[in-house]
């Protein structure tokens, strides 16, 4: 008896010896499911729609690059209202369909700041012109001028979905960027924000974000380097200045009386004059007296 229980506790310890082995440690891991609607693990920042939350980490013990230029703070839920210069805004996540919750109350904040600002949607595979037409929704009824709209492309997407994105917001007005990083399921499509931790990967970009933890504009996050985004901003039609009667009245008698030369109308004078464009006359004649009404 006492051999089996020997036997049995020895074979235990192989076994447990097996699973350490295997693992690489004592610790067993548990790995989560992944979400059907985008294919990432559910409860990593991918699964919840996190700017930056795909890029791969640099190994510890890596230093922050020489910062030069200005630094752009992007936010979401996951940071509080409170904004202190320029930024980049979560506005809606696909495969959730809804907007950010925070949202709202950044977009007051920029306007509070007069400062710029630009939104972006966290993409999912799907229809993604109707993703877009949700962004655009979203941000025409935000309290704030916004100067680009981003999409935001870190896991994999089908063919053209940035394409028809960014195709969508270009129609409804607003210049489109695309976020994305090296092995991200990449389709670059230009103007480029790349997210590569801590180091910039050589190319054309728009912004660097080379960190997802850093005190950036008074905001503790993820933080970009401009590299042109800033300039980006949304052509906006003015608005055509009102004009008051008499210089509608001027200018028309200056278009009627070149119409009336034009035509050899005002060559002729004495009782005939103007008898071949009757009709111009008679209305340049109206406006003559309009005119010196309101003189």
């Amino acid at each position: 008896m006492r051999l089996r229980l020997a036997l049995l506790a020895i074979l235990a310890a192989v076994a447990l010896a097996g699973i350490s082995i295997g693992c690489g440690s004592a610790r067993t891991e548990t790995h989560p499911a992944t979400t059907p609607a985008s294919g990432v693990l559910a409860g990593s920042p991918c699964a919840e729609g996190v700017m930056g939350g795909c890029v791969p980490k640099p190994p510890s013990g890596f230093a922050l690059p020489r910062l030069t230029g200005t630094l752009i703070p992007d936010v979401s839920e996951y940071q509080s209202c409170r904004l202190y210069s320029e930024a980049i805004f979560r506005v809606y996540e696909a495969g959730t369909g809804r907007e950010d919750s925070t949202a709202y109350c950044h977009a007051q904040e920029l306007h509070r700041l007069h400062a710029w600002a630009a939104v972006y949607s966290f993409l999912r595979p799907g229809n993604c012109s109707s993703q877009a037409a949700r962004t655009i929704e979203i941000v025409k009824s935000l309290p704030v001028e916004v100067q680009a709209v981003v999409a935001d492309a870190e896991v994999s997407l089908p063919p053209g979905c940035v394409v028809a994105f960014e195709r969508t917001v270009r129609a409804a007005g607003w210049p489109a960027v695309e976020y994305t990083c090296p092995g991200c399921g990449v389709e670059l499509v230009h103007p480029i924000w790349i997210a590569a931790y801590p180091f910039r990967p050589a190319g054309v970009w728009v912004a660097h974000q080379f960190t997802d933890n850093f005190n950036c504009r008074g905001v503790r996050g993820d933080c970009s380097i401009n590299e042109g985004i800033l300039s980006i901003r949304r052509a906006v039609k003015p608005v055509p200045k009102p004009t008051s009667r008499t210089e509608e009245l001027e200018r028309r008698i200056l278009l009627l009386r070149a119409d009336l030369t034009k035509r050899h109308c005002r060559v002729i004078h004495g009782p005939h004059a103007y008898r071949l464009c009757p009709r111009w006359a008679a209305e340049g004649r109206q406006a003559h007296r309009e005119l010196r009404s309101l003189l």
